[in-house]
């Protein structure tokens, strides 16, 4: 049987050690009667007794897709006692499905109100559910990094970073905690601090992840902002580079992304490499989407 390169990465947060020795106890026999051989990963690795967590860091294999569709069913089944996190499944080289997220797909309170919270286009009715599932689990990181989004809009800073710490707390590898932190240190005006918080983003995430080119773009625009054009530009051409092979990809930010590789290139004395989209004089682009 065919098999075909695949990678796993994220996180559940599951609460206690106790959760996690109960999952154990039930996926065993499911692995064992259910997925026989056909499962990727060893129950004591992927549950270390005593952890109240589960982490896959990236992994690639080859799996068949007789494994694949195992894998994906034991982390839909571990979802059903996550409180929040989420892992991320990629088969590389298949452009119809190349990718699936799997969240906590509980009925517990945590779990349903960060859902409703995140559903909501009522920004005052998602912070009154974000506080609730903070209630109800004060190390949700999700819920922590989301309220911190809403505190940067409302410019209160201080209130952000305090959930951003909280969130890191727990989950110091979050990778939309960090990179909201790195714009908060950047509106402060900590340009280092944010560079280094903007590596650890790239560090903690993959190519094949949003949040990686997010992160390289804001990194992009704080060279531009300390005039160092031919380190932003570096950056720049990447991102496009990328976007052209996707072109989903940052699409709120596009134009912008296009503008402002033009305008580093023109300071750097060069043509632009990739045609801007707009006519006209270019001028230099403020902080894009800051609190997106």
């Amino acid at each position: 049987m065919q098999a075909t390169r695949v990678i796993f990465k994220g996180k559940f947060d599951f609460g206690s050690p106790e959760t996690v020795g109960r999952i154990t106890r039930l996926l065993e026999p499911r692995i064992l009667n259910l997925y026989k051989t056909d499962f990727p990963w060893k129950l004591e690795e992927l549950l270390p007794e005593g952890t109240d967590q589960l982490v896959i860091k990236p992994e690639s294999m080859h799996l068949t897709d007789r494994t694949w569709k195992h894998a994906i069913d034991g982390l839909e089944f571990m979802a059903q006692f996550a409180l929040c996190g989420e892992v991320m499944a990629f088969q590389l080289g298949n452009t119809k499905k190349p990718g699936k997220v799997v969240r906590p797909n509980s009925e517990k309170a945590a779990v349903i109100l960060y859902i409703h919270a995140m559903e909501t286009d009522c920004m005052v009715s998602r912070r009154d559910l974000l506080d609730q599932t903070i209630d109800k689990y004060p190390a949700h990181s999700d819920a922590l990094v989301a309220r911190a989004h809403l505190e940067m809009e409302a410019g209160d800073l201080e209130a952000a970073i305090s959930d951003l710490q909280r969130a890191l707390e727990r989950d110091p590898e979050h990778s939309g905690a960090m990179l909201a932190y790195a714009k908060c240190s950047y509106h402060i005006g900590d340009a280092e601090d944010a560079l280094e918080r903007l590596a650890t983003t790239m560090k903690n995430s993959m190519p094949l992840e949003d949040i990686h080119w997010r992160a390289r773009h804001l990194k992009s625009e704080i060279y531009q902002a300390n005039a160092e054009y031919a380190l932003a530009v570096k950056e720049l051409k990447a991102l496009l580079t990328r976007m052209d092979t996707q072109p989903k990809l940052l699409a709120d930010v596009k134009k912008n992304v296009r503008e402002a590789f033009a305008f580093c290139q023109e300071q750097l004395g060069e043509p632009g490499t990739f045609q801007v989209e707009t006519v006209g004089k270019i001028k230099k682009p403020v902080l894009a989407n800051a609190t997106a």
